[in-house]
């Protein structure tokens, strides 16, 4: 539970406390002697609280509802960015392995394979990034999506989408192609740290 929650609780149950114990010790001291008196404002006194104590746990249950709605937003998407991050590395890699399997001899993958996974993790960061438009988070992951994607993995030449093709292509040439598909990918990296790390200090 967030602290500031504990102590807003807190807050609200010892001023009730405090207004119940003012109440009794007034009514004793203008009613001494006189029961009846006491009796009928002792009853007032606690229809009074009653109505404050279930008015009182009202609002704490709505500020409750609303720090766990928080508490949500922010598991949800910390959970997105540190998943985007770990199935973007692994997208990454395929793609390397894609490009060097003929020469480091590695089993086969197919483009189609590598496109997939790509496909899969772009879209997760563009629910990512609507969720932080959403949320009114104040980071933004749209330029580097594209930077990454669009204008990167997707501006890879189709003859080297081919294994056979591959084949023709020097291992420098080849890096240079990863090179130039992911020459933005640490400004994404960062972004996603980022976000995660905004997530652990609301919490």
């Amino acid at each position: 539970m967030n602290k500031n929650v504990v102590v807003f609780s807190i807050t609200v149950v010892c001023i009730i406390t405090f207004f119940l114990i003012f109440s009794i010790f007034w009514i004793l001291l203008f009613s001494w002697g006189d029961v009846n008196s006491a009796k009928d404002s002792l009853s007032i006194i606690s229809g009074i609280f009653g109505g404050v104590t279930t008015l009182s746990a009202a609002v704490i249950a709505a500020y409750l509802f609303n720090d766990w709605k928080d508490q949500k937003k922010y598991e949800i998407v910390s959970s997105l960015a540190i998943e985007a991050h770990r199935e973007f590395i692994y997208a990454k890699d395929k793609y390397l392995f894609f490009l060097f399997q003929h020469i480091y001899e590695t089993p086969e993958i197919t483009y189609k394979e590598v496109d997939d996974d790509f496909f899969n993790v772009i879209s997760k960061l563009n629910l990512l990034d609507a969720i932080l438009e959403r949320f009114q988070f104040g980071i933004r992951i749209d330029s580097e999506i594209k930077s990454v994607y669009t204008d990167g993995y997707c501006e890879v030449p189709k003859y080297y989408r081919n294994v056979n093709d591959l084949k023709r292509y020097s291992e420098t040439q080849l890096q240079m192609v990863a090179d130039k598909a992911f020459a933005r990918d640490k400004e994404l990296f960062k972004k996603l740290l980022d976000i995660i790390e905004k997530v652990e200090i609301k919490n």
